[in-house]
Parts: structure tokens; sequence; C-alpha cells
């Protein structure tokens, strides 16, 4: 008959492949060593399955992981591998969709002004023509919100008073104007 041996002692066993920590040891410095070739190789993966991303989102994600491993580490004495692991998995997608909502997942090979320069260089009249045509084929709430931050030079919340709406409102409607202008730019550049 075998021995079956509770949940407590088999968490309270050491396992060798990964190391337990102890209050003394759990100082920032050691816990990042320990773990950051799993947050390194986290990052690296998401990285590579969204094409969208920059070549800086890598590392953007894996220093998000050290600092989510960083703010837990006071814990890292009472919780187990696995936990860590999830807390490295999660902040390395959390902040790859943050690059992805900035971005707005248009490779940013070159920046929005490089691109808005080579269309003037290119030939000013030309550049001036087709925004003025972009913002044409708006819709009438977007044409408005661009007219008022833009052309008018109002705040965000100067401009929901005069289209009665909520501040939010005005903020959600230019971040879709903005994700707009840069996916008409990267047509541009192509």
């Amino acid at each position: 008959m075998a021995i079956r041996r509770s949940r407590e002692h088999a968490l309270a066993r050491p396992n060798p492949l990964y190391p337990t920590f102890t209050a003394s040891q759990c100082a920032i410095e050691s816990l990042l060593k320990i773990w950051d070739e799993d947050i390194v190789r986290a990052a690296r993966s998401v990285v590579a399955r969204e094409r969208s991303l920059s070549d800086d989102a890598a590392d953007e994600c894996a220093q998000a992981a050290r600092v989510a491993l960083a703010r837990i580490a006071h814990r890292a004495d009472k919780v187990g591998p696995s936990y860590l692991r999830r807390v490295i998995q999660n902040a390395v997608r959390d902040e790859a969709r943050r690059e992805r909502r900035t971005y707005g997942g248009i490779p940013m090979d070159k920046t929005t002004a490089e691109v808005a320069a080579e269309a003037a260089a290119e030939d000013p009249d030309d550049a001036i023509s087709r925004v003025i045509q972009w913002t044409a084929a708006l819709p009438d709430r977007l044409q408005e919100v661009y007219d008022l931050l833009y052309v008018r030079g109002y705040s965000q919340r100067a401009a929901a008073a005069v289209m009665n709406v909520s501040q939010p409102r005005v903020a959600q409607l230019h971040r879709d104007l903005l994700a707009r202008g840069k996916a008409e730019l990267s047509l541009w550049a192509a």
C-alpha cells in the first residue's frame, strides 16, 4: 500500500530545480538574477508572436516583468515558482498589449514625424491635399474632434464642453483619430 503524503508535506519539501527563498535571500537583486532567463525568454516569445511590435518591445516587456517581480519580492518566499512564472507571463503580456495599443498594431520602423516629413518633402502641396482629403473622409464626430483639438487648439476638456460629451469620450475619439492617422501614414509610406 502506497503511503499518501499530505499536500503541505509536498509543498514543504525543497525542489532542487527551483530554489526556495527565505526572508533574507528574498532581496530583489537575487530574485531578478534567478528569474532573469525566464523573463527574457518570455519577452522574446511574446514579441516573436506579435509581428506588429517594435524591435525594442522585447526589452520593454522584460523590464515590465522585472518591475512586477520586484513588487512581489517581499512575498517570494511564500509563493511557489509557478506563481512567480505567472507574474512574469502576465506582466509581459500586459506590456505587449500596451505596446500594441500605443502603436495601433502598426510596425513602427519609422516614426510618424519621419513619414510625415518624407511625404511633405516630395511635394508639400500634395501632402496638404492628402491631409485635407483624409480629414474630409472622416466621420463627422472625428472631424469635429480634429477641428477642435488641432485647428482651434482646444484642450480635451474644452472640446468636451463644446461637443456636449464627457472628457473621456473626447479622449476615446482622439485615440481613434490618432489610430486612423497612423494607419493612413503607414499607407502613404508604402
